[in-house]
């Protein structure tokens, strides 16, 4: 490289040097050049705050006196909801204990067992209600059809020659005539020690014929038991 000397170097190549000399009135302290019109500006920055403070205090205030007033309905509703389940709990033990007392003695006292019990009870008596409808039809068709059939009115004559006991052979002819479902409308009798004798008016379904027949049978029958009982009281 090319070496240079000083005397190589013209006196205005070093211009730079005085122009760079600091102006020292440009560096003055902060205190000698106060800012205009900063303590008042300051002031109602310091007024802004603290009012802003005074809402937020007051803010915070009102929302816990709403928070607090809020609560209080809800203690309310959570205390009613409280007393309301313990109602329907006592209600549903009430129900309960009344089924049990329905159920067989040895029915276990726990929910599960009487609803169990209960449920098999119900399903008993629907059957028991079934069987009974289906008898009670059954006897209706029966009632319809002796109603269809003819009832014919007849008189039939007792005689009985020197009975042991009018009175007993009339009651035998009576219960005869019920058990084979003989209805009775009118007598007519004259009582003797020589002779038993009455017209009955019955109404029946079973020919007259048959009627005197088993009349005279049950007549036998009360006379015979009669002899057999007192012997010659027929004298």
């Amino acid at each position: 490289m090319d070496s240079f000397s000083e005397d190589q170097f013209e006196p205005d190549m070093f211009w730079l040097e005085e122009s760079l000399q600091m102006n020292q009135s440009a560096f003055l302290g902060y205190a000698e050049k106060p800012i205009e019109n900063l303590s008042s500006k300051n002031f109602i920055v310091g007024s802004n705050s603290d009012s802003m403070n005074m809402k937020m205090v007051n803010s915070v205030g009102d929302n816990g006196i709403k928070q607090s007033e809020a609560m209080e309905p809800e203690k309310d509703r959570s205390h009613q909801r409280m007393i309301n389940e313990r109602m329907r709990r006592e209600r549903e033990k009430q129900n309960y204990n009344a089924l049990h007392s329905l159920l067989p003695p040895k029915t276990k006292t726990d929910k599960n067992s009487i609803v169990i019990v209960a449920t098999k009870e119900v399903q008993k008596m629907q059957s028991y209600k079934q069987e009974l409808e289906k008898r009670n039809e059954e006897l209706m068709r029966n009632l319809v059809e002796e109603e269809d059939e003819e009832i014919e009115v007849a008189k039939i004559r007792i005689t009985v020659n020197k009975p042991s006991a009018g009175i007993d052979s009339m009651l035998g002819v009576f219960q005869c005539l019920k058990n084979v479902g003989i209805k009775i409308r009118s007598i007519q009798s004259n009582f003797s020690y020589e002779q038993l004798s009455a017209v009955l008016e019955i109404e029946t379904k079973l020919p007259t014929e048959e009627v005197e027949k088993e009349v005279e049978r049950t007549l036998n029958d009360v006379e015979n038991k009669l002899i057999f009982h007192f012997p010659g009281s027929y004298l």
